[in-house]
């Protein structure tokens, strides 16, 4: 009788486990590359939430402002709407905010932050909120720049994270249009004119890129269109 004998080889290079959500749970490291030299970089669209420490190129950094926002708002202080905006949120990454935090925007580059990150307000002009963290404090900023706003004495090596956007208005008094944004989704209190006074015989095209936040992706619209005519007033709504 000849015996055969089957050996079974099972090679893991990772832990790998899919739950039923659709989410992966790994135990180890995740590759992508050769088995010499494997690239770990995995790309993600959406958050990632971290429990613990990673590294980025190397560099070991905290969990602190990366991860899920919950319960994001943005919005006009109630007291002082012309100058400060309140940012309200449950979590974000792993700091959680005492209340509403307010970003002062009369006044500028004070080493606490919560504040405009330079200068002083001007006329029509997108301010990016943002929430800075050293590693014991969160604060907010306002600033012109969308990707390198200017650090607080105190946060020279803290961490930065852009959550929203604010207008002011392009005509006196100078102050911040009347706004509220939950989550990602931005929404004037008011009407803003595109256009007035015009006159047309034909099709006109209009751009409304100065009302939408130039980080957005995408804009919702509801037209009001009053016209005059001999006859007396015509008004249009979509």
């Amino acid at each position: 009788m000849r015996t055969v004998l089957i050996t079974l080889a099972l090679i893991l290079t990772a832990t790998l486990l899919y739950a039923g959500s659709g989410n992966l749970i790994v135990g180890g490291m995740i590759g992508a590359g050769n088995n010499t030299n494997p690239n770990y970089s995995v790309d993600v669209i959406g958050d990632v939430n971290i429990t613990g420490n990673y590294r980025i190129n190397g560099v070991s950094l905290p969990s602190a402002l990366t991860g899920a926002i919950s319960g994001l708002m943005i919005t006009n202080d109630a007291t002082n709407p012309s100058t400060q905006i309140d940012v309200t949120a449950n979590v974000i990454g792993t700091v959680i905010p005492s209340g509403t935090m307010g970003i002062n925007c009369a006044t500028s580059s004070l080493p606490a932050g919560n504040d405009l990150d330079r200068g002083t307000l001007a006329a029509g002009t997108w301010y990016y909120i943002w929430v800075i963290y050293n590693g014991t404090t969160m604060a907010g900023l306002a600033s012109a720049s969308s990707t390198s706003p200017t650090m607080p004495a105190n946060y020279t090596n803290s961490y930065k994270r852009l959550i929203g956007a604010a207008k002011t208005a392009t005509n006196a008094p100078l102050q911040f249009l009347v706004f509220v944004q939950q989550g990602n989704h931005f929404v004037y209190d008011t009407n803003q004119n595109v256009a007035y006074a015009y006159t047309a015989e034909s099709w006109l095209t209009l751009s409304c890129s100065a009302f939408i936040p130039p980080v957005s992706t995408r804009g919702f619209f509801m037209v009001n269109m009053q016209t005059s005519t001999g006859g007396g007033t015509v008004r249009l709504s979509s």
